[in-house]
């Protein structure tokens, strides 16, 4: 866990300000330092320093025409058409023309030469554009999904080849391999850079830095609505029912964001301590839980954005016990009884949450399990978690 930590702070301490200009209406270019906090997504502002030391200034997309950072990254205004149809299934129609709509973008530039290649993305769009030497203008490479009449199949149109075809055609190309071309970076910056080399022009390819690191860290509290019970097989004067109870937890959440799917799964560590006690009685006396522990949930996190600062998440959980039982136990009070050592086997668990900002809350159900495996009797512990979390990077 140390290494894990020191690990995530290096890599967040790298993220801030780094060189890069960016060029004004007026045609001027002003070198700065750029905040390049998330440059993945095609951004509507940017946040610049004009020195190490300057307080940070902001410029939005209608007074800027072109900014960089570094080599990694190169954003370009345009006035196109841009089609926002949705590729979720429950919203998709039974169009298969695009649905235009005229709009001031950013563009991230991939491919720059006789022919160019842009890209705008954010949370719900995805979409390329092109320009070439017979024609400047930026205009998208169509692709779009929809539904055949009767709703039951999933059809696409995969104009962009034909586009390809007409106006991006280097001299080695085939029909066929302009049919098989996928919508997709990796292949058309392949097709973008092979027509730029067949016609002798020079190709810049800018590649984004992912300056956002996979690592978080959380620190985690909250509290328990716990319940547990107690029975000894065909001993029914045993047989204890603890009241829920509500306790607290405490915990540190690690987790790392998958380079897949726009990161929206990452694997979730959470060594957690729950604490649960409850008074009883049956009919040989009184009876009381003492009942701490030291759990391990690892396991998957999926991430809903909404935009970006709120997301929502489900997580799936495998709950290792830690092994320690901190003198955790079962008393009944009445002469003769003996402690019963409480030993807890693993379980599952499921979580529902939401995040904003650095700030989070979840609601977790874990599955019921036994307390007490190291004898013959039976138990049933559940618990409930509400958890609020702050993330520290």
């Amino acid at each position: 866990m140390f290494s894990f930590i020191v690990l995530a702070q290096i890599t967040f301490a790298q993220i801030g300000f780094e060189k890069g200009y960016f060029i004004n209406n007026n045609n001027q270019r002003i070198d700065c330092l750029i905040k390049n906090y998330d440059q993945k997504n095609s951004p509507t502002e940017i946040e610049y320093k004009t020195s190490g030391n300057a307080e940070p200034q902001k410029a939005g997309i209608v007074s800027i025409k072109e900014f960089s950072i570094a080599e990694y990254s190169k954003f370009i205004r345009v006035e196109t058409n841009i089609d926002r149809s949705s590729r979720e299934l429950s919203k998709l129609t039974n169009k298969s023309s695009p649905e235009w709509s005229y709009e001031m973008l950013f563009l991230r530039v991939l491919i720059e030469g006789k022919a160019s290649l842009y890209l705008y993305e954010d949370q719900t769009t995805y979409r390329f554009f092109y320009s070439s030497f017979a024609d400047t203008s930026i205009r998208q490479l169509i692709y779009k999904e929809y539904l055949s009449d009767d709703d039951k199949y999933l059809l696409t149109n995969n104009g962009f080849r034909q586009q390809l075809w007409n106006d991006v055609r280097h001299e080695n190309a085939s029909i066929s391999s302009v049919e098989n071309i996928q919508y997709s970076e990796s292949a058309l910056k392949k097709y973008f850079n092979t027509y730029n080399h067949s016609n002798g022009s020079a190709t810049e390819e800018f590649k984004a830095k992912d300056t956002k690191s996979p690592l978080r860290l959380k620190f985690t509290s909250g509290f328990t609505l716990s319940s547990a019970s107690f029975s000894v097989t065909d001993t029914p004067y045993k047989n204890t029912e603890f009241g829920k109870e509500i306790d607290y937890r405490l915990g540190i959440e690690g987790e790392y964001i998958l380079p897949v799917n726009k990161s929206k799964w990452s694997i979730v560590l959470e060594p957690s301590y729950q604490h649960y006690s409850s008074k009883s009685e049956n009919y040989l006396g009184d009876a009381e839980i003492e009942y701490q522990s030291l759990e391990f949930p690892l396991g998957l996190r999926y991430y809903v954005f909404i935009n970006e600062k709120l997301n929502m998440f489900t997580n799936a959980f495998y709950v290792f016990n830690s092994g320690l039982n901190f003198n955790s136990a079962i008393t009944f009070y009445y002469q003769g009884a003996k402690p019963i050592i409480i030993d807890t086997k693993s379980c599952l668990a499921f979580g529902i949450g939401v995040n904003y900002k650095r700030l989070s809350s979840e609601i977790r159900i874990n599955s019921t399990r036994n307390i007490v495996s190291r004898y013959t009797y039976h138990s049933e512990y559940q618990v409930t978690s509400f958890i609020i979390g702050f993330r520290i990077f």
